[in-house]
């Protein structure tokens, strides 16, 4: 006999198309089959994920909806808020109505992704018909994650020693204790014995709330089981936790300093194409102080990066390309990479993109626009734009002489701390440059 659930899934199945009820679904989107709905009901997450993400690739915002709501409550997966809400928002722009509904319900979003979710939402037929009892409840066109049913769920599996169960139940002993029986001193011997079997998020988790410590979540600050936890997270592979643990291993910071081995690290960091740890190797292999200098090692680095959107990197390939370290020199190049960082707001970008065109160097001379691009890196607190305006006005290079504006561009870089800025104006100040 059919149960309440896939009856409902089977007549959503046969009818909807008849009664011309609009889709969310892509036209080539995986249709979901009854039995993986019933699996779901079933709590054999695990069994069903791969059916699941595999529908979610074709376009099926249904599955999106669930893998969502299994990141929500840990069930199949580690707990991860944040995945559970970019997949919630993918559904949503997909067209699923229910999606829509909950991502209105999020912080954060732009006033143009609530008017067009408020639009979704609105949108007969495109709600999601069937939602597992297992994964959340339904309340008219609302659903709320079933925590109290997550909760229970791993509980039954409290002597496993898989990490990703274990990191989930250390969680519910904080989100529903009455339902575990817990108290909050539960929490650190949860949180670590889900460290100790193998999960790196515990190990991260573990390793800040030793570092904070007060009694916050039960932790009391011990600066040694932050440091085991931090190393465990690295040696595991945790790409964040390499960088910090390999620039400790470097500066002998709280740790015996082992060079080779934290640039083992960095190195496994940057393997995993972590923009910070590229730029990291970078900045070593272009400096010569822990190994041979290599600018055209370092401008490789940087290019990986910057192709990730890192914007340290943009802005220093384009330094490598406008100054020929590491390669031949090309102000054109250079103000490619310029325009890229300027574009997500790198005031050094603004600043070198601004000085090229003022100069017409790789780019065509644009006087005004030149200036106007420095003027809004100094706006936003170039202290090198500053210093760079006081210097073009004061020389009349490209534009009028102004001794009185270069003094004031001048004296805002020194203001700002600028060593340089601070011998020029000083030398003015003698010599009664741009002072009536």
């Amino acid at each position: 006999m059919l149960t309440h659930t896939q009856l409902l899934a089977l007549l959503v199945g046969l009818f909807a198309p008849l009664w011309g009820l609009p889709t969310s679904q892509s036209p080539a989107a995986i249709v979901l089959d009854i039995d993986l709905v019933e699996s779901l009901e079933e709590g054999q997450f695990a069994a069903v994920r791969g059916r699941l993400e595999q529908a979610a690739k074709s376009g099926n915002t249904d599955a999106l909806l669930y893998l969502s709501l299994m990141h929500r409550t840990g069930l199949g997966y580690e707990m991860d808020r944040d995945r559970s809400i970019a997949l919630m928002r993918k559904a949503a722009d997909a067209g699923n109505a229910t999606a829509a509904l909950e991502m209105l319900e999020e912080e954060g979003s732009t006033p143009e992704e609530s008017a067009r979710w408020r639009a979704t939402s609105r949108m007969t037929g495109s709600q999601t018909k069937v939602i597992p009892s297992s994964l959340a409840t339904r309340s008219w066109n609302s659903i709320s994650p079933n925590l109290d049913y997550a909760a229970r769920w791993h509980l039954d599996q409290r002597d496993s020693t898989d990490p990703v169960i274990l990191f989930n139940l250390a969680e519910y002993t904080l989100l529903a204790p009455s339902v575990m029986g817990t108290t909050m001193d539960d929490y650190p011997p949860a949180l670590t014995r889900a460290a100790e079997a193998g999960s790196i998020t515990a190990m991260k988790k573990a390793r800040m709330l030793f570092t904070i410590g007060e009694g916050i979540f039960g932790f009391q600050k011990d600066a040694e089981a932050a440091r085991k936890y931090h190393l465990m997270a690295a040696e595991a592979g945790d790409a964040e936790a390499q960088l910090d643990v390999g620039r400790d291993l470097i500066e002998g910071d709280d740790i015996a300093q082992d060079i080779n081995r934290g640039l083992v690290l960095l190195e496994k960091a940057a393997a995993q194409n972590y923009p910070e740890a590229l730029e990291e190797l970078a900045d070593i292999h272009a400096s010569g102080t822990l190994v041979p200098r290599d600018n055209p090692r370092a401008l490789n680095y940087r290019l990986r990066a910057a192709e990730l959107g890192y914007e340290d990197s943009i802005d220093n390939a384009g330094w490598h390309y406008e100054n020929g370290r590491g390669v031949a020199r090309d102000p054109a190049k250079a103000a490619e990479f310029f325009q890229r960082s300027s574009a997500i707001g790198s005031r050094y970008g603004m600043y070198r993109l601004g000085a090229l065109t003022l100069a017409g160097e790789g780019v065509e001379p644009d006087v005004e626009l030149g200036l106007s691009l420095l003027e809004k890196a100094a706006d936003a607190d170039s202290r090198l734009a500053m210093k760079y305006l006081g210097d073009v006005f004061h020389q009349g290079s490209h534009v009028e002489q102004d001794d009185e504006l270069a003094f004031e561009w001048m004296e805002r870089a020194a203001q700002e701390g600028l060593n340089s800025a601070q011998y020029t104006l000083g030398r003015w100040l003698i010599d009664g440059v741009g002072i009536d």
